[in-house]
């Protein structure tokens, strides 16, 4: 059964499928330079699996975004993703840069997205947009920019180093944390709608 297009708009739609392709580019940009920080030239496991995390939680919202558009009966227009560019044999606070640039593009297309939808009175996407993603994606590129410039710092003198890799192995474990909740409440709402879903097969048979 075909769901019912509660927002007939194809712009918006458009829209909405570019930024979700853009941020699976930066979920890919954050598993390269993941897997950057194992390597023996650098051996950062701690940013490594900072990195993991913080792409663990880009996948989830980007689930979100795709189950929003759904729910609109609206759908996803894939396209080829881009090559990611190339980070090998270049600084850990290079490719933070890199990073930062790429949370800083999304954002601003966030923006545009989100000011189209108030130009076309689409309240439910523009309540998700404000509700959900355009705060975190700012409190995402304060952090971004704090981890460069630890980086930065640290390349050229090991006290700071040592202080920048006691406060992300900090920030590891509090996300490790609300990564975790947000799991549980996602099982918890789970299975509300399929108990909701139990019930009212049970009253419709019964009523049957």
């Amino acid at each position: 059964m075909s769901l019912i297009r509660m927002v007939d708009n194809t712009e918006i739609e458009v829209e909405v499928s570019n930024l979700v392709n853009k941020r699976l580019h930066l979920c890919q940009s954050y598993r390269q330079v993941q897997t950057e920080f194992l390597t023996d030239e650098i051996n950062l496991p701690v940013y490594g699996r900072l990195f993991e995390l913080i792409r663990e939680l880009e996948c989830e919202e980007i689930e979100e975004m795709i189950r929003f558009q759904i729910s609109r009966g609206q759908k996803i227009i894939w396209s080829d993703l881009k090559h990611l560019e190339k980070i090998e044999n270049r600084k850990p606070s290079d490719m933070i840069t890199i990073l930062l640039d790429l949370e800083k593009k999304i954002h601003q297309s966030t923006l545009e997205l989100f000011k189209h939808a108030c130009e076309k009175f689409d309240v439910g996407l523009t309540t998700f947009l404000s509700d959900r993603i355009i705060l975190r994606q700012i409190k995402v590129i304060r952090k971004r920019a704090n981890q460069l410039r630890n980086l930065e710092r640290s390349e050229d003198d090991v006290t700071p180093f040592l202080t920048a890799k006691l406060h992300i192995r900090f920030v590891v474990e509090k996300l490790e944390r609300e990564l975790k909740l947000h799991f549980e409440r996602r099982e918890l709402i789970n299975r509300a709608s399929s108990y909701r879903n139990t019930v009212k097969d049970d009253k419709q048979s019964t009523t049957d």
